[in-house]
């Protein structure tokens, strides 16, 4: 059984972990893993990356944070990926306002599958509007 936590609140927090506990059949992952909903302060989400005992911790940074505050931690994620290598691999998944959490957790599961992948920001964007 593979160990993953969700860290955070809200929707976005409890649609991962319901996506997570149920599996993704096929998807070979293996070793610990956090998913970390950025919530609080940047230095606070950068100090628990730093410190987490995880073979993956992927950042989820939604809509929701300021434009400097975002891109604070987006510019941290290659810098931690390489500081926590090979050990640990770090990840983020970015959404735009109104992006799907389907999108949202495909993307996790794709992050925690793809065992040679780290220092990745994956953008999940609105779904097009068919017209």
């Amino acid at each position: 059984m593979i160990a993953t936590a969700v860290e955070g609140q809200g929707a976005l927090a409890r649609a991962i972990a319901a996506a997570l506990a149920e599996g993704t059949p096929g998807a070979d992952v293996s070793g610990d893993h956090l998913v970390l909903v950025a919530g609080g302060s940047v230095t606070a989400i950068i100090e628990r990356v730093r410190e987490a005992l995880a073979g993956v911790v992927i950042v989820i940074i939604d809509a929701g944070w300021t434009p400097i505050d975002r891109h604070l931690l987006l510019a941290s994620i290659e810098p931690l990926a390489v500081a926590r290598a090979p050990a640990t691999r770090v990840c983020a998944v970015q959404l735009a306002a109104d992006a799907d959490l389907a999108d949202a957790v495909a993307a996790v599961e794709y992050l925690l599958s793809a065992q040679s992948v780290t220092g990745q920001i994956l953008t999940i964007e609105p779904r097009p509007v068919a017209g």
